[in-house]
């Protein structure tokens, strides 16, 4: 591998390893909205239900009620499977297609409450429920939006079965609701995808952070590492140059002792060569 290419796999790997801690959190903020939504499916569904109870079939409003307590009891035990398992973020890739489809049988349940549930000639619980899906979207686009794929497989079918039953009743009243149904939807999708485009953007900074400080944190180690091993060589030189000078100082003392022995020893040779020639002298003498 050549000397450029280290640091592109370096950058990918980084890169691989951002996206998949991403969307482990994303999975994990839509977990922690899991139970809220299904408590207000089920309590929507109840109420739903008692306002339709009059004008709809007993059979259809209880075998809708049930489907929805059926999806809310599975979407709270897919959520405690999930915090049981506590899944790597390279395994989470499952859990947010999961959570999706759970997300989309929730969806599909308000779809058909907007078919079965509605009542042609009651403009009342017509408005009633379409007041009711209106604000299960609502919710839903903030419990949602971590992940796109979520927040679209609820919204999608919610919003648009109800405008379409409204835009087959026919008249002019009804294909205004229809119609004002579609916008509404359009512009709901369009807003949670914003605010799933701002919590991406969050979770980036947040890693981004978290990568700088790392960054920084192995900086400083590296730069303690070498401040460490740079004091080692002083103290190491320092203690070759204390040895050197002290074993020159103890050369020098030793040829200062070898210099006062010669001279001494000058001295001491002069001494018996003048008292040398004092005997030679007087012998002559």
């Amino acid at each position: 591998m050549s000397p450029s290419a280290l640091p592109d796999a370096a950058a990918r790997a980084r890169r691989t390893s951002r996206t998949l801690q991403i969307r482990a959190e994303q999975v994990r903020l839509l977990d922690g909205n899991v139970n809220l939504g299904a408590v207000v499916t089920v309590v929507a569904a109840a109420l739903l239900g008692a306002l339709e109870w009059t004008v709809i079939p007993h059979q259809v409003v209880i075998s809708w009620c049930v489907y929805m307590c059926a999806v809310s009891l599975g979407r709270h035990i897919l959520s405690r499977r999930y915090r049981q398992n506590r899944p790597s973020p390279a395994e989470t890739g499952r859990w947010a297609a999961v959570f999706a489809i759970g997300a989309g049988m929730a969806g599909t349940g308000w779809a058909v409450a907007g078919v079965v549930l509605y009542p042609e000639t009651d403009l009342t619980r017509q408005v009633y429920l379409v007041f009711v899906i209106g604000g299960m979207m609502l919710g839903a686009a903030s419990l949602l939006a971590p992940r796109r794929e979520a927040f679209a497989a609820f919204l999608i079918p919610t919003g648009l079965a109800p405008a379409a039953r409204l835009l087959l009743q026919g008249d002019q009243d009804h294909l205004a609701m229809g119609l004002l149904a579609g916008v509404f939807t359009v512009a709901t999708l369009v807003t949670t995808n914003r605010i799933h485009l701002t919590i991406l953007s969050s979770l980036m900074l947040r890693f981004e952070n978290q990568e700088l400080v790392q960054d920084l944190q192995r900086a400083k180690s590296e730069a303690d590492r070498l401040n460490a091993e740079l004091e080692m060589r002083v103290q190491a030189r320092t203690a070759e140059l204390h040895r050197s000078a002290e074993q020159l100082r103890a050369e020098i003392t030793q040829r200062e002792q070898i210099e006062e022995e010669l001279l001494r020893a000058r001295k001491l040779e002069s001494l018996v060569c003048w008292r040398a020639g004092s005997l030679t002298i007087s012998i002559i003498s």
